[in-house]
C-alpha cells in the first residue's frame, strides 16, 4: 500500500497473487492520471470500451455493437481461446443482442471474410 513500484513493495511480492490495486499515485507517467482503468478480459480492449459505454448508459447503435463484438470474437477466437473469461462471454451476448446477430454464425462469417 502507498507505493506504485515493485522495488517499494513488501518482500516476496513477485510470488504473490495480487487480486486488486487501489492507489492514488501516478502510474508510469510524469503526472498523476485523473482516472486509470485496468480491467481483466480476454486479451483485448473492445470489452473494456463496451463496459464503459454500458456503465455510463451510452446508447450503442447496432453498427458499433457489431464492431465491438467483432473485436471480442476476433481476439478470443470466437470465445474459444483459453484466456476467454466469463465476462467476455457475457459482454459478447449483450453486444450480439444489440447488433442483432448470432455469435457463432457472425463469428464464422467474420473469420471467413478476413
Amino acid at each position: 500500500m502507498d507505493h506504485n513500484e515493485i522495488s517499494q513493495a513488501v518482500d516476496g511480492i513477485e510470488d504473490a497473487e495480487i487480486l486488486e490495486i487501489i492507489d492514488h499515485h501516478r502510474v508510469g507517467t510524469s503526472r498523476p492520471l485523473p482516472y486509470f482503468r485496468l480491467q481483466r478480459s480476454g486479451r483485448q480492449h473492445m470489452h473494456v470500451v463496451a463496459s464503459i459505454m454500458f456503465l455510463h448508459q451510452v446508447r450503442i447503435p447496432p453498427e458499433i455493437a457489431g464492431l465491438l463484438l467483432s473485436g471480442i470474437l476476433s481476439d478470443t477466437l470466437i470465445l474459444t481461446c483459453r484466456t476467454t473469461t466469463e465476462r467476455d462471454r457475457l459482454m459478447a451476448d449483450r453486444l450480439a443482442e444489440l447488433a442483432g446477430v448470432a455469435i457463432k454464425k457472425y463469428g464464422k462469417e467474420l473469420f471467413t471474410q478476413a
